[in-house]
């Protein structure tokens, strides 16, 4: 098994200029690493779904991390919330924990705004992880000379992102797992809300491979709607409902927040909870390592690609 504490090196993926910048730099890529991390400038970009478009013909960015190591090693995508940079802080310490954990590990740019049905959903976790499209995010990062995707594929999310993540598998059966912060419902043509794509029983991921992080004051999603997703039911009064194998879900109670709020950005601390990662809640960021903390949730999730 590879060194899981290995150091990253970064890879800026960059896109189009109208998409970064005039100068098409590496404008908003995440914070420069500590100095004991190699920096490798990259560029690349890959073609998702557009608003209102039902083929993949839009351009969108990556920016990531690699081990320095020579070698081969299986894959992480992560995905923002509605309207998230997938350059800022939030973004970054995910991919690069990840990669620290022997990933291949890269943030991605994708339509995230409110194009929030099942239908709009699955056109775009179609463009991002289809393993037909010849350029999918998971064909462009795949292709790398360190990406091995035969070693597994992992995805992670937030909100939306989670979402696509909870979506993913239906689209390349190299998924193997997901981690879920922030998840709610999603609906298809069912206008009450009572079925969505991304339930137990009607996405591809299985029941043991998806972990949900919810926060007990999230106005966005029901505890109701995470036992959908998750598959797993506990008693209300039983916050804690993962299963032996790690899978299912935990709610964070606001007694468990630094600022008394476990909100739809459980790892967001007041009053900048913008979910932008500015200011980190002490319970969930590292070295933090309770049940609902960032390094044990990517541990689980690490532990299903072969390394």
């Amino acid at each position: 098994m590879k060194n899981a504490g290995r150091i990253a090196t970064v890879l800026c993926l960059l896109s189009t200029p109208w998409l970064l910048g005039a100068d098409g730099g590496c404008s908003g890529a995440p914070t420069p690493p500590p100095s004991d991390e190699t920096v490798l400038g990259l560029s690349d970009l890959y073609l998702g779904n557009a608003p209102g478009q039902a083929t993949c013909t839009a351009s969108y960015g990556m920016v990531g991390y690699e081990p320095i190591a020579d070698g081969r090693y299986p894959v992480f995508f992560f995905m923002h919330g509605t309207f998230g940079d997938y350059r800022d802080a939030f973004c970054d310490v995910h991919i690069k924990e990840m990669a620290r954990r022997g990933f291949v590990a890269v943030a991605l740019q994708y339509d995230n705004g409110l194009g929030l049905s099942c239908d709009e959903l699955q056109r775009k976790a179609e463009c991002t992880f289809g393993s037909t499209q010849a350029s999918s995010a998971v064909a462009r990062v795949c292709a790398r000379p360190k990406a091995d995707c035969a070693r597994g594929i992992v995805v992670g999310g937030l909100s939306q992102g989670a979402a696509m993540a909870v979506l993913a598998r239906d689209h390349n059966a190299a998924v193997r797992a997901a981690y879920a912060l922030g998840a709610s419902k999603l609906t298809d043509h069912d206008t009450t809300g009572a079925y969505s794509c991304g339930d137990a029983g009607r996405r591809a991921l299985p029941v043991d491979r998806l972990r949900i992080i919810h926060g007990e004051s999230d106005a966005l999603s029901s505890l109701a709607q995470i036992v959908q997703l998750s598959g797993v039911s506990c008693p209300p009064e039983q916050h804690d409902c993962l299963q032996p194998d790690g899978s299912g879900y935990y709610t964070v109670l606001d007694s468990e927040a630094q600022d008394g709020n476990a909100g739809h950005c459980v790892s967001a601390y007041a009053p900048r909870e913008d979910c932008a990662g500015n200011v980190f809640d002490v319970g969930w960021a590292p070295p933090a390592m309770n049940r609902w903390s960032l390094l044990p949730n990517l541990d689980w999730l690490a532990s299903f690609a072969d390394r």
